[in-house]
């Protein structure tokens, strides 16, 4: 972040970062293998119902042959009752008085078919059959369904929800901060997974081989004319700064921090080359960027958002055809400071109680939100929509200016990092990004709130209170 940052009311430089894209691993891991195990376990249960039923159907067989027979037993009673009713009448047996048809009491009573009463009998048991039967499937596939439910439910819950860390750049501007090794110790012990760092530090990349952090690695401006003018500089700084460091997890080389003047003409002919040199390397996969100030940027509200910088289009236009975002350092600090009069404190850090801009249908509370949706805008109408936004820098100084103190600095980086999660109102859902800096650096040049954007004080310190879950 150089000292002379634009300050119009559109803000300066910033950056805000939401956790890098799982690996295919982890896809793996949190999806497939859960929705497989779902699948599953729906195939289970259709088996568990069918054999269910088929059992039941079988013993409904079974109980209809007991009741056949039993209706056949019946009937030959009845047939060999019929028969001694006959003989009777015919020849009366002796010692017994005949019966008197029409008689109130009769000395042999006819005996009734229980045929109805083992029908009656028979259903009963069939109904209680059919209820244990329904219960055991209904448990089963109670069971079943909560397996399910708990599959998928653990399926999104392994998902990356947006926000699984914050980037933080790294700079080395002072004389008495950490060794490398250290500060990458101290990013993972405070679960910051992603780095910046504005030059190919040797220290740096060595300490970062093998720990998983995701890195932005800055070409510097002094570099830039080099590297356009001649493709073999370009595959040299990537043999010796990339290739050489294959432990190293790099995610975009920023091709230049807010160039200004003349050398704003290296740069896309300096991304050209840098990109053509990775893909020779075999390294496509690593998107080649600049990063640039709100300053680039003209129009209000953010929908009118257009770039005032003629350069810029064309950089737009090669960011798309890659699949690179555009890198943009995004400070609401420097848009208050630079127009207090019209920007309201709580708009720039977060605690707007309610809509301070309305924008059509999109409603803005806090200005961050506001300078990141100018610069989509500003891509839409270069032709280049697609083309997504990685807040490079953001931050808030603690002290050396207006509004810059402790308070105010650990309210907008905590606000910051509780909001990356949420997206934009014209580009919901989340936006990586790298909160500036990581120490307070005392060697910096330019205005003295520069050396006071640090979240960690040089002997590991925390300079405020910050929450990075």
């Amino acid at each position: 972040m150089p000292a002379g940052r634009w300050k119009g009311a559109g803000g300066g430089g910033a950056s805000w970062w939401c956790g890098g894209p799982p690996s295919t691993n982890a896809l793996i891991l949190a999806f497939v293998l859960p929705l497989s195990l779902f699948v599953e376990t729906l195939v289970t249960a259709s088996r568990v119902a069918d054999d269910l039923d088929e059992r039941f159907l079988r013993e409904m067989e079974v109980n209809r042959a007991i009741m056949e027979e039993d209706e056949e037993d019946d009937d030959r009673e009845v047939d060999e009752g019929e028969e001694a009713e006959e003989d009777e009448e015919q020849a009366p047996v002796e010692g017994k008085e005949p019966v008197v048809i029409g008689a109130a009491v009769a000395a042999t009573p006819t005996r009734t078919r229980n045929r109805p009463r083992r029908q009656i009998l028979f259903i009963y048991l069939l109904h209680v059959a059919a209820d244990k039967q329904r219960s055991e499937m209904a448990r089963q596939q109670g069971v079943a369904s909560m397996l399910a439910l708990a599959l998928v439910l653990g399926t999104f819950a392994a998902i990356p929800t947006g926000v699984q860390s914050i980037g933080v750049c790294y700079g080395v501007n002072g004389d008495n901060l950490p060794p490398a090794n250290e500060v990458v110790q101290l990013y993972q012990s405070n679960g910051i997974n992603l780095m910046r760092i504005y030059f190919a530090d040797t220290n740096a990349l060595k300490a970062l081989s093998g720990s998983n952090i995701g890195l932005i690695m800055d070409v510097p401006n002094d570099q830039l004319g080099s590297i356009a003018s001649d493709p073999n500089n370009a595959a040299n700084w990537v043999r010796d700064n990339i290739q050489a460091f294959p432990g190293v997890s790099f995610r975009y080389i920023a091709v230049g921090n807010e160039v200004s003047g003349g050398d704003t003409n290296n740069i896309l002919p300096a991304m050209q080359n840098i990109n053509n040199a990775l893909s020779n390397a075999g390294l496509g996969s690593i998107k080649v960027s600049t990063a640039v100030q709100s300053g680039v940027t003209q129009g209000f509200p953010p929908s009118q958002g257009s770039f005032s910088q003629g350069y810029m289009g064309p950089i737009a236009q090669f960011l798309q055809s890659t699949g690179a975002p555009l890198l943009a350092n995004i400070y609401p600090y420097f848009a208050y400071t630079g127009n207090e009069q019209q920007i309201n404190l709580n708009y720039a850090l977060f605690t707007a109680p309610g809509t301070v801009v309305q924008d059509g249908n999109n409603a803005y509370q806090n200005l961050f939100d506001a300078l990141v949706d100018t610069m989509y805008s500003a891509l839409e109408n270069a032709g280049a929509g697609n083309v997504n936004i990685v807040v490079s820098e953001s931050g808030w100084p603690s002290a050396g200016g207006d509004a810059a103190s402790t308070g105010n600095a650990q309210t907008y980086n905590q606000n910051l990092i509780n909001h990356v999660g949420q997206g934009t109102p014209k580009r919901p859902g989340a936006i990586e990004t790298y909160i500036f800096a990581m120490f307070n650096e005392d060697q910096k040049q330019g205005l003295e709130t520069e050396r006071h954007f640090g979240l960690f004080n040089p002997d590991k310190s925390a300079a405020y209170p910050i929450n990075f879950n």
